[in-house]
This record gives C-alpha cells, structure tokens and sequence, in this order.
C-alpha cells in the first residue's frame, strides 16, 4: 500500500488537532467546574453565616 506524503502530514495535523481539542475541552471543563465549587462553597457559608446572626433584642 503506497501513502504519499500528504497523507503522512493529514494525518500529523489530525493528531496535533485532536490533542489541542482535548487540551481545550479539559481546561475549560475544570474551570467550570472550579467555578461551580466555589458558587457553592460560597452559597454554603452565605446561608451558614445568616443562621449565627441573631436579631437583637430591644427592651
């Protein structure tokens, strides 16, 4: 089976590629869903610290 060098460079380029797209995919993924822990460590301790205030009272 004959492959010429066009074929060799496609196929070069594809791997290139698919490795950029996966890279990409991957570091946006794990930003969001850093993003998504933090929103919810945020709302945890939001609500937490809503409950340890107390109204005062006046007499």
């Amino acid at each position: 089976m004959y492959l010429d060098p066009g074929f060799g460079s496609m196929v070069i380029q594809l791997l290139i590629a698919g490795i950029a797209a996966a890279g990409s995919f991957f570091y946006i993924f794990r930003q969001k869903l850093k993003i998504f822990f933090i929103r919810l460590r945020n709302k945890k301790n939001k609500s937490k610290a809503e409950e340890d205030v107390t109204p005062a009272k006046f007499e």
